[in-house]
């Protein structure tokens, strides 16, 4: 049986940790933050896989039907509902709490990852929430997981270097390949077979000296601090190697309300273009909101829409819309983002069309625009969409980005825009992509 436990930061039993500054919590294992911005600033964090010797469970339940969401929604209702929880905290973020990422597409292998224990923070306060299993509670076996916790923070700055990020440019997706791509797209688009096609690019990065698993999870953990220094309104992740700072909320869930903002339509620094009157990112930023408020609307039909404005990130700017209702019971934040995952967004519309038009033209994207975040017991939690990242391997970094082709699009322009936004990551490593 599972047992979990949440208690709040104990002030004498860690007088040098409290209060918890957010910031101060490690990045180095699975960790996601919320942006102050968003009103609510919620920080989770927790070791990685074989960081903590004797800690990882083998899977609890295994679900074979439907896609990857409904899978890991199915067996993580299960496992919700045969745990014993016992929450002195009561708070979003607290009781059984999952890391999750998933792929674009199935090709992808998806992580879902109930740690062992796991430290949040609030504007409220901070808690240690500690998972075992046992045939029964046993308090003695949560005091040592919640002292393993104490010591696991303490001991981040010890596990930071300085030179987890020294990199060196290794093979990208060139400029004539890529803008062939996007030409291609352009044609299919005009000859009526699709309305937007998303093509995207990877860019790889090989470590400088030493490599091997402890290299990546270090720099996994410089990236995650680095980025989360840079971009402080976006949500900041760091889930099975994969970490990012993406502008862009699939879905967040809690107490029977959910929140999405859906992003499409950009521009560059100096470029010429008003964007709240681009008749070109205009259309763009509509096919993807259809892709999303359609089905959250057969959830809601009161579905509240606010947008699009013009949301200003420190290098581009974006067509944005937010969009709000309410969770019926029984529902969940998994199985409501497997009815519009990948969105027109960062996929196209048709939504099949443009996936196997994809397919064709690129790599295999891995976990890149797939949902990325946390969900609770409850049904709630926080799904982002993994964009403005790269994945961390024992040899390097490979980054993604891409750009919503219209009709109208310009491969040069596009090539652009994909460098703009390569930028959160390259700048952190001191590189440049070309």
């Amino acid at each position: 049986m599972l047992f979990v436990h949440t208690r709040a930061l104990d002030r004498d039993l860690s007088p040098e940790l409290f209060p918890m500054d957010p910031a101060a919590l490690p990045t180095d294992g699975f960790f996601f933050a919320s942006p102050p911005a968003q009103g609510a600033p919620l920080t989770l964090a927790a070791p990685g896989l074989g960081d903590i010797p004797g800690q990882d469970f083998a899977p609890a339940w295994h679900w074979e039907d439907g896609s990857d969401l409904d899978r890991a929604g199915a067996a993580w209702y299960l496992v919700g509902r045969h745990a014993q929880v016992f929450d002195a905290v009561q708070r979003r973020g607290t009781g059984p709490v999952a890391f999750a990422s998933f792929g674009f597409n199935s090709a992808a292998t998806p992580v879902f990852v109930l740690p062992s224990f796991l430290v949040g923070s609030d504007a409220q306060g901070a808690w240690i929430t500690v998972a075992y299993q046992a045939e029964s509670v046993d308090e003695p076996r949560a005091d040592r997981l919640y002292r393993t916790a104490l010591a696991w923070i303490k001991n981040f700055p010890h596990r930071q270097r300085q030179d987890a990020l020294q990199t060196q440019p290794s093979a990208v997706v060139g400029k004539t390949s890529y803008q062939e791509n996007v030409a291609a797209a352009v044609r299919a688009i005009r000859e009526g077979k699709a309305e937007k096609i998303v093509m995207a690019r990877p860019a790889r990065f090989e470590f400088a000296g030493e490599a091997g698993a402890e290299r990546a999870r270090e720099a996994g953990g410089a990236l995650a601090s680095r980025l989360r220094e840079r971009y402080p309104t976006c949500w900041i992740f760091n889930v099975g190697g994969l970490v990012g700072a993406t502008p862009e909320m699939l879905l967040e869930a809690a107490a029977g309300r959910a929140h999405s903002r859906v992003l499409a339509g950009t521009a560059t620094p100096g470029e010429d273009v008003d964007l709240a009157h681009s008749a070109k990112n205009l259309a763009e930023h509509q096919v993807a909101l259809r892709s999303v408020a359609e089905p959250l609307r057969r959830v809601d039909p009161d579905l509240e829409a606010s947008g699009p404005y013009l949301l200003q990130l420190p290098n581009l700017t974006h067509l944005a819309t937010d969009l709000h209702l309410r969770v019926p019971a029984g529902k969940t934040l998994l199985h409501l983002v497997a009815q519009f995952h990948p969105t027109a967004a960062v996929c196209g519309l048709p939504r099949e069309f443009a996936r196997t038009f994809i397919s064709r033209f690129e790599a295999n994207r891995g976990r890149y625009a797939g949902p990325v975040g946390w969900v609770d017991a409850q049904g709630g939690g926080q799904l982002a969409l993994a964009l403005r990242c790269a994945q961390l391997d024992a040899l390097g970094v490979e980054a993604w980005v891409g750009a919503g082709i219209m009709a109208d699009s310009d491969p040069e322009t596009e090539w652009q825009e994909t460098g703009a936004k390569l930028a959160p990551i390259r700048d952190c490593l001191n590189l440049s992509a070309d």
